[in-house]
């Protein structure tokens, strides 16, 4: 490294006269060789536009630019510390010891992985008016981006993929927020059908930073999240808005490429932007509170009509925000968790409980005409079969859990003669979009149901069945 350095100072005199580039990598493939000096050149050229806008005299828009590409951190701070000891030197034909600068956002090229480990000096050489900018990074792969993929049920690998590239009609979100959903897990283990490999996640929060169409060129740099999904559009169940029955019907981390990665591809159609004011996390959580509200509006809630929320988990805290809002009354949870049941309570639950017979005598006193709405989100046979009996006559018993493909008994005159509507929750495309539009308005905000964040390298503990079940969590994010 010294001398190298040595010798880029013993050679500077011979510089073009619109400045120098000079690339050290050590340790590196030749492979990369020809993207570092391709990174170099777009700093090179960035770093003239600084200069000329400047409009000063005295360094004419040159600059002289070295950049030091190394396989690891530790090995950049090595090369620092030894750039830092050659600057020092008596004999050296630079400079004072140079200004460290921060990199967060950095101007030029680096791409966000790698700004944390980013280090830019700045300073100026003897006897020569313009600038000189030396750049430190560790090596990475400039087109590779790192990605959670179920290769199949049970097998879940952190990789390095290269960066998808959006088709005419679609852009790339760059991942800032993604949600960890309990079906994430049915797709882990392979008890929910998808297809394999694939990268899981479909609630997400992020900024656009590519189109596939010039047409679509106004998404670049917008906050948003979008509904996941993927239809013909033109079809007779597409005009019906009976989107799974759509032939070509794919949903973003199911058939394709989710969240729990760097960047996803998602059509321009399904896109809904949203306003600084509403963070990443609020807006990767905007999914499952478009399930809360496709519940009230399936139920037909509206003003008086008591109400039963089986579950407070995400699903089930989302229902109870979303019937709330809808004028729901005396509304009352059943979880088996204390703590989420002290969060139910804060978010307007009348009454909560652990125990089903203690919630029936509760219901039997609170609901004296019977309950209106019923909402499952346990998926538990016992529980199901528990919450048809509470639903009264004429009311509405709605799942929303997902029961793993499992079979019940039940008699059916229970609903018939009790003219009960049984109305599944599993299909709420459209609802994303509304659950936006109510955050950005202040409306409902369910944010503080995020008890944990993850980094993508953290997924043996986030997708871990022991960190879910542990007493206080809600809702985990993960930050990529």
């Amino acid at each position: 490294m010294r001398k190298a350095l040595q010798r880029f100072c013993l050679h500077r005199k011979n510089s073009a006269a619109n400045g120098l580039g000079l690339v050290l990598r050590p340790n590196v493939a030749d492979r990369d060789v020809i993207r570092q000096v391709a990174c170099l050149c777009i700093l090179l050229s960035e770093f003239r536009k600084c200069q000329q806008r400047r409009h000063n005299r005295d360094n004419d828009g040159r600059a002289l630019i070295a950049a030091a590409v190394f396989p690891t951190f530790t090995r950049t701070l090595q090369a620092f510390v030894c750039l830092l000891e050659f600057l020092a030197h008596p004999c050296c034909p630079l400079g004072s010891i140079p200004r460290l600068r921060p990199c967060n956002p950095n101007p030029f090229t680096a791409p966000a992985q790698s700004l944390g480990t980013t280090l830019l000096v700045v300073f100026r050489l003897k006897n020569l008016s313009y600038p000189c900018l030396i750049i430190l990074w560790p090596s990475v792969d400039w087109d590779a981006m790192k990605a959670l993929v179920v290769q199949k049920p049970g097998v879940v690998e952190l990789v390095n993929i290269d960066d998808p590239v959006p088709g005419p009609g679609w852009v790339r979100v760059r991942v800032c927020a993604v949600g960890i959903c309990m079906t994430d897990f049915e797709v882990i283990q392979g008890t929910i059908e998808a297809r394999y490999p694939l990268i899981p996640g479909h609630e997400w929060c992020g900024i656009v930073d590519a189109v596939g169409s010039p047409s679509d060129q106004a998404w670049i740099g917008r906050k948003v999240t979008g509904d996941n999904e993927i239809t013909c559009g033109e079809c007779v169940y597409c005009r019906r808005s009976e989107w799974r029955r759509c032939p070509h019907y794919e949903q973003i981390g199911f058939e394709t490429s989710g969240g729990y990665a760097e960047y996803l591809l998602v059509p321009t159609s399904n896109l809904h932007s949203l306003p600084e004011e509403v963070s990443f996390d609020q807006g990767a959580i905007l999914e499952p509170l478009g399930v809360g509200l496709a519940v009230a509006k399936l139920a037909q809630t509206r003003p008086g009509l008591t109400a039963i929320i089986l579950g407070a988990g995400p699903i089930g805290l989302n229902c109870l925000t979303a019937l709330k809002a809808s004028g729901a009354i005396r509304i009352l949870c059943l979880d088996l968790r204390k703590f989420r049941l002290e969060f139910a309570r804060s978010w307007g639950a009348a009454e909560v409980y652990t125990d089903p017979g203690e919630l029936a005598a509760a219901a039997a006193r609170l609901h004296p005409e019977g309950t209106d709405i019923v909402v499952d989100t346990t998926g538990d046979i016992e529980i199901v079969r528990a919450g048809i009996e509470l639903t009264c006559f004429g009311g509405a018993f709605v799942p929303a859990g997902f029961c793993r493909h499992k079979s019940m008994e039940i008699e059916p005159d229970t609903i018939h003669l009790k003219n009960m509507r049984v109305l599944g929750a599993g299909c709420n495309s459209g609802f994303t979009g509304v659950a936006a539009r109510c955050v950005a308005a202040g409306t409902l905000l369910t944010e503080s149901m995020i008890t944990h964040h993850y980094r993508l390298e953290e997924y043996s503990s986030a997708l871990s069945r022991d960190t879910v079940a542990a007493d206080g969590y809600i809702k985990g994010i993960f930050v990529p």
